[in-house]
C-alpha cells in the first residue's frame, strides 16, 4: 500500500472540512450571512447562508458597491421575510427561484455534507499516480487563487 499515510491524512482533512460545514449549517439557523460581488458592469453574484440552506444567485446590479457583506441575526431576517412575503427555500430540498432579473439556487446543507463526505472519502482511495512536480503546480494554482480572492476582497 503505497501512500497509505497520505491517503489517511487526506481523509482526515476532508472529515475536518465536513465538520466545519456542519458548524456553518448549525450557524445558519442563528445568523443570515450574504456576500455580494459584481461580475460585470450590470450583473452581480451573491452567496448566502440562511435557515439550513446555502444559496448562490445572480441578478442585476443596482449600486456601485464593489463587495457587500451582510450579516444579521436570523430573527431580523425572518421578520423581513414575513413583511415582504419573500419566498424562502425549503431547508429540506432547497430549490431555485427567479428574482430581480436573476436566478437563485439553494441547496440544503445536509445534501452538501453528504455529497462532500462520500466524494472526498472515496476519491482519496483511487489509485492515482502523480509526481512532485504535479503537486507543486497544484499548490501554486491554489495559492494564486487564494491571492486573487484576497485581493478582490480588499478592493
Amino acid at each position: 500500500m503505497k501512500y497509505r499515510k497520505l491517503r489517511i491524512a487526506f481523509s482526515a482533512v476532508c472529515g475536518i472540512l465536513c465538520l466545519l460545514l456542519v458548524a456553518l449549517w448549525v450557524r445558519s439557523y442563528w445568523w443570515m450571512e450574504t456576500a455580494t460581488m459584481p461580475i460585470s458592469t450590470n450583473r452581480i453574484i451573491s452567496i448566502g447562508s440562511f435557515a439550513g440552506t446555502l444559496g448562490v444567485g445572480t441578478g442585476t446590479r443596482n449600486d456601485k458597491v464593489p463587495l457587500n457583506v451582510v450579516r444579521r441575526p436570523a430573527d431580523e431576517q425572518w421578520d423581513l421575510i414575513r413583511r415582504t412575503n419573500f419566498p424562502i427555500p425549503s431547508p429540506l430540498w432547497g430549490g431555485a427561484r427567479t428574482f430581480r432579473g436573476g436566478l437563485a439556487i439553494s441547496l440544503p446543507y445536509w445534501l452538501l455534507v453528504a455529497v462532500l463526505t462520500v466524494a472526498t472519502a472515496s476519491i482519496s482511495w483511487l489509485p492515482w499516480r502523480f509526481s512532485l512536480r504535479t503537486l507543486l503546480i497544484a499548490t501554486t494554482v491554489v495559492a494564486v487563487g487564494l491571492g486573487v480572492a484576497i485581493y478582490a476582497a480588499g478592493n
